[in-house]
């Protein structure tokens, strides 16, 4: 479910990612996908439009990665179904598993931005 690639992970982590997602969600506050259906609802995530996993070498996943026309303002609801759409996330329930899972990807990740 959560990337493994080191690159991408640390790409997350770094303070120009989140420089990145504070100016999109700065500029745009309201979910992109709900205002095409006429709703309006507080955007909490950046979603990358051309993932950048799909994308061949370094140079160009970085620059795909920190390109703001590449992201999006959704809600949570939206990220996760337009990462449906794309194929990356089958519908899950959230159990013990994957909440353990994902309390292990922001521990490891955390362990990663302060050199643990």
């Amino acid at each position: 479910m959560y990337a493994t690639d080191t690159d991408y992970r640390a790409w997350l982590a770094s303070k120009r990612w989140q420089k990145l997602r504070a100016w999109k969600l700065g500029r745009h506050p309201s979910c992109e996908a709900c205002e095409e259906k006429g709703l309006v609802v507080s955007a909490t995530e950046v979603h990358q439009v051309t993932p950048v996993l799909n994308v061949e070498g370094r140079e160009a996943r970085e620059a795909l990665m920190f390109d703001p026309g590449n992201v999006v303002a959704l809600c949570h609801k939206c990220h996760v179904e337009a990462h449906i759409k794309l194929g990356k996330w089958k519908l899950i329930r959230w159990n013990k598993k994957v909440a353990a899972d994902r309390r292990q990807f922001e521990l490891d990740m955390f362990k990663e931005k302060f050199g643990l």
